[in-house]
Parts: structure tokens; sequence; C-alpha cells
């Protein structure tokens, strides 16, 4: 994850880090943090091969992505697939949140 820019209290990332978004503390004591990445497709794939390895050669049990990424409770912790159009979304989040602050939050969250 590269941290593309900050303001007092969000920080905006670019790229998917499970272990930076697993160890975001859930009491606000880190601020906002702000994802965007490519897509969700991509990231699943990637958890998966690298947990099938692990299971291989380890036999570390894992759970699913879709169980993983639905077990986050963090509304500290925003993430936006972006489908190639990170800088335009970026503006457009952080454009809302320099006008309305805490006030303003996304329409949907993850869906499948």
């Amino acid at each position: 994850m590269k941290l593309i820019d900050q303001s007092e209290h969000v920080k905006y990332y670019e790229g998917f880090d499970i272990n930076k978004l697993q160890n975001h503390p859930t009491d606000g004591s880190n601020g906002l943090m702000i994802v965007f990445f490519e897509s969700l497709e991509t990231e699943e794939k990637k958890y998966n091969r690298s947990k099938k390895i692990s299971n291989i050669l380890w036999s570390e049990k894992y759970t699913t992505f879709n169980k993983f990424i639905n077990s986050f409770n963090n509304t500290y912790l925003a993430l936006y697939e972006t489908k190639g159009y990170t800088d335009v979304i970026f503006r457009g989040v952080k454009s809302k949140m320099e006008t309305q602050g805490s006030t303003w939050s996304a329409v949907a969250g993850i869906t499948y």
C-alpha cells in the first residue's frame, strides 16, 4: 500500500495490504484510512493463492476471501474498488471529506 495523501485525521492509500487493513485501529486513534484498489477480483485471487500456498507448505487453515473481507468491523476503514479510475474517485472522495467531513458517508458498502 502506498500513501497518496493525508490530512489531519484521514489517510488515503492506493493498494491493498491485508495486514495493514486488519491492524488499523478500530477506536479511531489512527484516524480514518481510505483505501483505493483496482479490483476486488484481483485481490481475491492474490489472497486465495497466498493462503493455498501456506496451506500446502505449513498446513495453515484459512477462511475464504469473502468471509475474511466481510469480517472487518471497523468504522475507521473505507475501501473503494476503482477499476482503473483511482484518480477520479480519489479526488471525489477527498473533496467530499474536505467539504462535509465526518457528516459524509459512502452510499453503499461491499456487495456481492
